[in-house]
């Protein structure tokens, strides 16, 4: 799911996987690498990818905005 919401989420920005491995001082194959689900991000560059898509962590690895019930 993470990889599918980076994939989903660069291709809105208009991103190439190069320019946003330079966002977030990683290689394009990197992202790749985490788009096909083969590695995962550590969690500094998961927090740096919200950053960049102006998006909650939540929204980023569950793929929508989680809301907590009380």
């Amino acid at each position: 799911m993470l990889g599918e919401n980076i994939k989903k989420h660069r291709e809105i920005q208009g991103l190439t996987q190069t320019a946003l491995g330079s966002k977030v001082c990683s290689s394009a194959a990197a992202v790749s690498s985490w788009e096909r689900g083969k590695k995962i991000p550590d969690i500094e560059t998961v927090i740096e990818l919200a950053k960049v898509f102006d998006i909650s962590l939540d929204e980023l690895i569950l793929g929508r905005k989680y809301r907590i019930q009380r």
